[in-house]
């Protein structure tokens, strides 16, 4: 199995679909279980949980992986995830967003805690407020 670091627009975007069906402090105090984190808490774990998945799978690349898939430093990267995204929440299909969930998924599970990170928690809820639209859309 291979895997890369995601777009910044990946993750932009999974954060601003969150944004539009939940509070994100309510979910990351009671869903997540992290206290007090925001938007940049969210953006942060997920940043990290791609990092340490490549990284994990891809030992000569540590400490340099963002370098070599998206041409930034770990820095930059977090700053341009840490943007809003672009994303049109009621244009965009509940398949799609699920794409971007799984897209994002199939690329950080590479190592043996992605079961009990925050990253897939992130992803778990997003899902399920995206299959619960899904219901509603129909």
């Amino acid at each position: 199995m291979s895997a890369y670091i995601v777009t910044p627009e990946v993750i932009q975007n999974l954060v601003t679909y969150l944004e539009s069906v939940t509070d994100i402090n309510e979910l990351s105090s009671w869903e997540l279980g992290v206290d007090g984190a925001g938007r940049e808490e969210l953006v942060e774990a997920l940043v990290d949980e791609t990092i340490f998945s490549v990284e994990y799978r891809y030992k000569d690349l540590r400490g340099r992986s963002t370098e070599a898939f998206v041409h930034m430093t770990r820095e930059e990267y977090l700053a341009e995830c840490q943007m809003p995204g672009e994303l049109d929440v009621e244009k965009l299909s509940p398949y799609n967003v699920l794409k971007m969930f799984n897209e994002y998924a199939y690329q950080s599970c590479e190592h043996p805690g992605w079961d009990h990170s925050v990253a897939k928690a992130i992803v778990d809820q997003g899902i399920k407020f995206c299959k619960a639209r899904k219901e509603v859309v129909k």
